[in-house]
């Protein structure tokens, strides 16, 4: 699996392809590993300031979309992750959560996993969610997402 910003100056099915691989090579792994591998895998993405906003649900992109643009804000990069494990390990707890992060003084989306663990807290590290600092604003689980078909 490959794991750095090649990924992304390739073409849309070239990309669409590597998020298969991911899928597929983190499928049968223990949780603690898919955390960490989807965790790392989102985290080479190419940053800009902002490319959704975390307030409005109805106007989040599917995962396909988010490939073909491939470019990711702090947001995003959570919305790919979740996207990932729901279609890896459906029978997880994954919720989006809107936070108001302290240690950043930032307001964007992390993954959260059956209520412990939490990625795109710290980008590229899945942490106890009892070593985050913030505020909840929202909760997002997959069902909140009927415009988006996985």
């Amino acid at each position: 699996m490959e794991n750095n910003l090649s990924i992304w100056y390739k073409n849309t099915t070239e990309k669409i392809l590597a998020w298969r691989e991911l899928r597929n090579s983190t499928v049968s792994m223990p949780v603690d590993q898919l955390l960490q591998a989807v965790s790392t895998w989102w985290t080479f993405t190419p940053w800009v300031r902002k490319t959704m906003d975390p307030f409005k649900v109805e106007t989040w992109p599917d995962p396909w979309s988010m490939l073909l643009t491939g470019q990711f804000c702090r947001s995003a990069i959570a919305l790919g992750q979740a996207y990932t494990l729901w279609l890896t390990a459906p029978s997880a707890c994954v919720e989006l959560w809107l936070v108001n992060n302290f240690s950043e003084n930032e307001v964007h989306l992390v993954v959260v996993v059956d209520d412990c663990t939490v990625l795109n807290y710290t980008l590229g590290q899945v942490l106890n969610i009892n070593e985050c600092s913030f505020e909840l604003l929202n909760k997002i689980n997959r069902h909140d997402l009927t415009h988006i078909k996985l």
